[in-house]
């Protein structure tokens, strides 16, 4: 299963990608849901200080589940940096808490700036409903 949305640029950017996952209650564990939710909220929060670009540009959101890992990516127009790594362990930054937290996570530059997690699933933190 595969999901995305393009949020606007604005202080309000983490909320809305928070809210973005409202479409899987009841479809992933609530504690998984909770994860994905502070993690993709934190990414979202870098992009939105540190991109350098205007409000309202363009942050694209891709969420995909399959029955073995969720992944997450935030993608800004930014100019963004070659090795993206938390700025400090205590007390914990956003990266810090997307590389406690998730079991995979990096960036990468192309034509935009790419920040990835992935979360690999427990068997029993899928409730997919069709």
């Amino acid at each position: 299963m595969n999901d995305s949305v393009t949020i606007a640029l604005s202080v309000h950017a983490p909320r809305k990608a928070r809210q973005f996952f409202d479409r899987y209650v009841g479809r992933l564990h609530p504690t998984l849901l909770d994860d994905v939710r502070i993690l993709a909220s934190e990414i979202v929060s870098n992009a939105v200080r540190h991109s350098g670009r205007p409000p309202g540009d363009p942050i694209k959101l891709i969420a995909s589940v399959t029955t073995e890992t969720m992944r997450v990516e935030v993608v800004d127009q930014g100019r963004g940096v070659e090795a993206l790594r938390p700025r400090c362990e205590m007390p914990p930054s956003g990266l810090q808490y997307v590389n406690l937290i998730s079991d995979r996570w990096s960036s990468s530059i192309e034509r935009s700036f790419h920040v990835w997690f992935e979360i690999d699933v427990r068997s029993n933190a899928l409730i997919i409903r069709r």
